[in-house]
């Protein structure tokens, strides 16, 4: 059933830029412009050569995907590795971009000398810069006004531009509480500041830049000081075009990726490649079009990395009844199939009228094979690939001799960590896998929160330090995982190797509309760093709490959406019921022990199906918010 064609002699070629696709909280690098000739598709700047400078943009978006939510701080830092040539593409070693004026250390922080700024003021009628270091607007421009497109022009912000290392981090505050700026929606941005690049003038290569991970570098937060979760990143490109073969950048340059090169005798190397008009075939020395149509290779559209060049001499641009074509100015075919090759093979000595055969056998375990060159389709074996055998809890489904498939009942499967057992989750007890699959843990819970160790082998200890609501400060340690990979609080530090690829933290402590931080220590306390802040689900509209869930859609649930529905309880009903795709243990865990006893159970039973009602008919959070309050928990 799935299908191949052997040999597909057309050529197709598009030219198309990148766009960002916002479904979650983003800051993004937007090229904007540079000091000599340049092209712009997405977050790529193409530039003919060095010795220019590149201003870029810092752009946060999309943090109102939840509804209600305001940004209230946000912050992100540049990865200074981007700007080594060392990490370029081709790698050019020694040839470094710099942010414009840096001269470490930069005792100013925050000036314009860095090459890393933000324009928080405009004159009104002019729009020019009227920020702190720049000139007064003069007579005409207007008063000097908040610069309409700062991210948090509402909310009279508290801003940082720190240039004084290289690893260059920005962003900006609300000086006033309970309050932040909403989310303009698709297609606006939020500016947050300005960053220019010198590019050297030997410069000839392909350089990433990015942003710092570190969350205590690059994060949201929202009106109430709630950390936004799910902050993607999104880099751009600095490409200086190097002569290499490629599309032709204009209908004289005829492959060579150069825009000033008008011999187009570059030697051939190996991508990337521009966006342009034709593919040419630089496999020779020389790159350049030949009138007999030598062989060329598409790097663009349907038809990327196949063969295809017809001579556009009189009465050879057809090459047979499946195909039409004319001959275009560039000395060869635009090329037309005159049938659906997804569904058909065609014989090219009688065209689609009377040649076709359908392609698929409608098994999975065969290849449907099409020979372009004769139109018959044949049907060759898939015996030890993988294929679906319709059943959910199975593991390794191929296909076997007989053209069937079939794979191996999950539960019967041995398994130490999640990771043996596909997409279904490990029970670390019986050792085997179960028929759960194994949901998304990196959306708010109500009663848990999770931080990811990464410690390697080095000894660790990780502190819970409480962010909000009041009172804030110091909860304790989190206590070895056990078999759910589940923490509790306790009091005494606990140093060990974090094997655990993720850890939920659940107890007494951890409640809904809160906010955690994590801080790792490995020498005994005498240092910190801050790994996560982590928060729960946000108090749900117009209801008190219990949000547990989004939607489902046949196999995973998502996270919490804002509103408590029969989704919230009916997910932890699943779970109660053994459901193979029920939502994580965390996610609808809620009950506590007892009545006496406020601590989780670890355990979904009916009890919890039942708070979650109680939750969507409107009754308050039934637990303590006191920390003070918490017993120890097992």
């Amino acid at each position: 059933m799935r299908s191949i064609l052997v040999l597909l002699t057309v050529t197709f070629v598009f030219a198309g830029t990148t766009s960002v696709v916002r479904a979650q909280p983003q800051v993004i690098l937007q090229p904007v412009s540079s000091t000599g000739p340049y092209t712009i598709a997405g977050q790529e700047i193409s530039l003919p050569d060095g010795g220019v400078e590149v201003t870029f943009e810092v752009l946060f978006a999309g943090w109102g995907h939840v509804a209600g939510t305001q940004l209230r701080t946000a912050y992100a830092g540049i990865d200074p590795a981007g700007y080594l040539g060392a990490n370029a593409d081709p790698p050019w070693t020694g040839i470094d971009l710099t942010p414009k004026g840096y001269a470490p250390p930069d005792p100013t922080g925050g000036t314009r000398a860095g090459g890393f700024f933000q324009t928080t003021t405009v004159c009104a009628t002019s729009n020019r810069d009227c920020s702190p270091g720049q000139p007064a607007c003069a007579g005409g421009e207007g008063a000097c006004v908040p610069n309409p497109r700062f991210f948090l022009s509402c909310c009279n912000p508290t801003t940082l531009a720190d240039t004084s290392t290289l690893a260059y981090r920005l962003g900006a505050e609300s000086t006033m509480p309970g309050a932040g700026a909403d989310d303009p929606g698709a297609p606006s941005l939020g500016y947050a500041g300005t960053l220019i690049v010198q590019v050297p003038a030997n410069a000839r290569a392909t350089y990433s830049i990015g942003f710092d991970a570190d969350p205590a570098k690059t994060f949201v937060r929202d009106q109430a000081d709630f950390p936004i979760e799910n902050l993607s990143t999104v880099g751009a490109v600095i490409h200086i075009v190097t002569g290499r073969c490629c599309f032709s950048l204009s209908p004289g340059e005829f492959g060579c990726e150069h825009l000033t090169e008008p011999s187009c005798n570059q030697l051939p190397r190996t991508g990337p490649f521009l966006p342009g008009l034709t593919c040419w075939d630089c496999g020779c020395a020389e790159c350049h079009i030949n009138s007999n149509c030598m062989d060329y290779i598409c790097r663009g559209g349907p038809n990327s990395g196949q063969s295809s060049c017809y001579d556009c001499s009189p009465g050879i641009c057809v090459p047979n009844l499946c195909i039409s074509g004319i001959c275009n100015p560039t000395d060869c075919c635009d090329l037309l199939l005159l049938y659906d090759p997804t569904q058909y093979c065609c014989d090219p000595t009688v065209g689609p009228n009377g040649g076709l055969t359908a392609l698929s056998d409608g098994n999975q375990c065969t290849d449907d094979i099409c020979d372009a060159g004769t139109g018959t389709v044949t049907h060759p074996q898939r015996t030890g690939q993988p294929c679906d055998d319709g059943r959910l809890c199975s593991i390794n489904d191929t296909c076997d001799a007989a053209n069937q498939c079939s794979g191996t009942d999950i539960i019967t499967v041995p398994c130490t960590t999640d990771a043996d057992c596909g997409v279904f989750e490990c029970n670390v007890a019986l050792q085997r896998c179960r028929c759960v699959v194994r949901q998304p843990y990196d959306f708010f819970k109500n009663r848990y929160v999770y931080f990811t160790p990464g410690t390697g082998a080095q000894p660790a200890e990780f502190r819970v330090v409480r962010r909000a609501p009041s009172p804030p400060g110091h909860l304790g340690w989190v206590s070895a995982p056990n078999a759910n990979s589940i923490s509790r609080i306790v009091p005494n530090r606990i140093t060990r190797v974090w094997t655990e690829s993720i850890v939920y933290v659940g107890d007494c402590e951890v409640m809904p509309e809160a906010s955690y931080e994590f801080w790792m220590s490995t020498d005994g306390g005498q240092t910190s760093t801050l790994v996560r802040v982590a928060g729960t689900a946000r108090r749900p509209t117009p209801k008190f709490w219990g949000d547990t869930v989004g939607n489902f859609d046949g196999l995973y649930w998502s996270g919490p959406n804002g509103v408590v529905n029969t989704n919230d309880f009916v997910a932890a009903l699943k779970r109660f019921q053994s459901v193979p795709a029920a939502p994580h243990l965390t996610t609808v865990d809620v009950q506590a022990v007892s009545s006496t006893d406020p601590c989780l159970n670890e355990v979904v039973n009916i009890a919890d199906v039942f708070l979650l009602l109680k939750a969507f008919q409107g009754d308050p959070y039934p637990f303590t918010t006191d920390p003070a309050t918490c017993p120890p928990c097992p």
